[in-house]
């Protein structure tokens, strides 16, 4: 995982957002991984596909990065 977040703060990005389907959904080690590493899942999309006969969802887990400050308009 920190193969992914070093080089995000290295560039100074605000976040990294992942987007899992609903196999990885129900893998609870994965999404207590990524909550060991600060993710917190921000939406929770239903039936956004179907496949195989059956709907599919959709989460985003984002980490928030201590990137640059906002930019104000």
């Amino acid at each position: 995982m920190n193969v992914t977040i070093r080089p995000a703060r290295e560039e100074d990005l605000p976040a990294i957002l992942e987007i899992y389907n609903e196999a990885v959904l129900n893998t609870t080690a994965s999404l207590r991984l990524h909550a060991a590493f600060g993710f917190e899942r921000v939406a929770h999309l239903r039936q956004v596909g179907f496949k195989f006969g059956r709907w599919l969802d959709v989460a985003y887990l984002e980490l928030l990065l201590d990137g640059p400050p906002p930019v104000t308009r």
